[in-house]
């Protein structure tokens, strides 16, 4: 029910602020202990009717409990540099220790006030003195170690200490003879009774105060995480960007464009192009991860590797959506996948091959006439990577790119983006679009798809990451 020490499911910022907290009320303490010390040396020096030795041992006895505190301080300002918190007895030892400072206190002056044989000459006035203050004191500050148990632990030694000494008194000396005169018998069960409601307030102030510094701790730490993964995502998103293509291949007599945006810092998309080495051929992609933030973008690095890694002069469309494939669904987990669309150019033939994964559909413009244009939506041949083992069988559609005729390969990012109405943007926008532009450059057709499809959306939010390659015979 009760925990006197360190909570071990306490974060550790709590517990770094429940140390920041003990050192601040162990520095308040010492505070009062050095002005006891100032009062006793004034007596040592000054006695009064009583005799030097008593005033001397009082002395020792502050300065033990200073000494002691100040070991006490030390720890825990080692446990705030990173050294192991102090034992759960330790810390209860510590508390009842310091509960019984004013019981020590009212002893060593019933010792003191009296006359030169030694004799108390009114001992009830002595528990009505400073000790009882010096009580009220130590309640106010147990508030300050942040642990309502450990308040009410030595709140309860203080009214145990104060009540033996009570007593004591009342059994050892004539309350009529002595104490009458001075204050009436009463005052001392009253006196009592606010001592113990003392302790009830220190215990309910400090379990108040927990609560609020264990909910300013968590949005602290919250805010913080919040700050850290705000940091990696950026990081993240310098990563991914660092990916795609720094510059655009320059290819004669074709116009390229193209444009990627995640939904969030990081994303599933990417866009590549790849130019074979001692050819005139041009390998194009263009994939989706499912889904948008950091996993997806680690999976589209992962695929762009796979697909680098492969091409080379003798390998085909098929075989590099194969090799692709058998890697990704050996590394990535069942529940992820990647559409994945290759197209590729040979510059001087104009030949271009096409091979998709489960992306489209991918969209080609053909001029039918000087006057007449349409656009073939393309569609995949082969189910996604990572889904199954092994690919099934498909072949790439092969087509011949006429001057002033294009190539779109999208994701699908920009067939879904709703607007506020719920509405897709859709193939047919896009289609309607490329027809109406045809005659326009690859960066103009890029530009009118992007200012579409956010006049479209309006105030929507970007549901999903967008990614845009035009290729263009001009």
């Amino acid at each position: 029910m009760f925990d006197f020490g360190s909570d071990r499911n306490d974060s550790s910022a709590l517990r770094r602020t429940a140390l920041r907290s003990e050192v601040a009320r162990s520095s308040a303490l010492l505070v009062m202990l050095l002005v006891l010390v100032a009062v006793a040396g004034y007596f040592v020096v000054h006695p009064v009717e009583s005799s030097r030795a008593e005033e001397v041992a009082g002395l020792v006895l502050v300065l033990c409990f200073m000494g002691y505190e100040l070991l006490w301080m030390r720890s825990t300002l080692k446990s705030l540099r990173g050294s192991p918190e102090p034992a759960k007895w330790a810390r209860t030892l510590s508390v009842i220790i310091e509960g019984l400072i004013p019981a020590v206190f009212l002893a060593i002056q019933l010792r003191s006030t009296g006359n030169s044989a030694g004799a108390v000459q009114n001992p009830f006035a002595v528990l009505l003195g400073p000790g009882l203050a010096f009580a009220y004191v130590l309640l106010l500050l147990s508030v300050l170690r942040i642990n309502p148990a450990l308040s009410l632990l030595g709140g309860l030694t203080t009214i145990l200490g104060y009540g033996g000494v009570c007593a004591y008194v009342f059994l050892t000396r004539s309350y009529l003879d002595v104490g009458a005169p001075f204050v009436h018998w009463t005052t001392f069960p009253i006196m009592g009774v606010i001592l113990a409601l003392g302790v009830a307030s220190a215990w309910l102030v400090s379990a108040e105060v927990r609560k609020h510094v264990e909910v300013a701790v968590k949005e602290e730490e919250t805010k913080r995480n919040i700050e850290r993964i705000e940091r990696d995502l950026q990081v993240a998103s310098e990563i991914q960007r660092g990916l795609l293509p720094a510059k655009l291949p320059d290819i004669p007599g074709y116009q390229i464009a193209a444009y990627c945006k995640p939904a969030d810092q990081t994303g599933g998309d990417y866009y590549d192009c790849i130019s074979v080495a001692g050819t005139s051929r041009t390998i194009f992609t263009i994939a989706d991860v499912t889904g948008h933030g950091i996993g997806p973008a680690l999976v589209t690095a992962a695929a762009r590797a796979y697909v680098r890694s492969t091409v080379s002069a003798g390998v085909t469309l098929v075989e590099i959506l194969q090799r692709a494939n058998a890697n990704l669904y050996q590394d990535i987990s069942p529940d992820r996948f990647v559409t994945l669309a290759l197209l590729e150019l040979d510059a001087q033939t104009h030949h271009a091959s096409l091979l998709s994964a489960g992306q489209g559909p991918m969209l080609r413009v053909v001029h039918d006439s000087p006057t007449s244009t349409h656009v073939d939506a393309i569609n995949a041949q082969t189910p996604p990577l990572a889904v199954l083992e092994e690919l099934p069988p498909a072949e790439p559609l092969s087509f011949t790119i006429q001057p002033g005729e294009s190539v779109i390969l999208m994701s699908d990012g920009v067939f879904e983006w709703k607007n506020t109405a719920g509405e897709l943007f859709g193939v047919n926008r896009v289609k309607q679009l490329l027809v109406d532009h045809a005659d326009k450059s690859a960066n103009a057709q890029l530009a009118i798809l992007q200012s579409a499809v956010k006049a479209f959306a309006g105030e929507s939010i970007q549901g999903d990451d967008v990614t845009i390659v035009v290729i263009r015979r001009a």
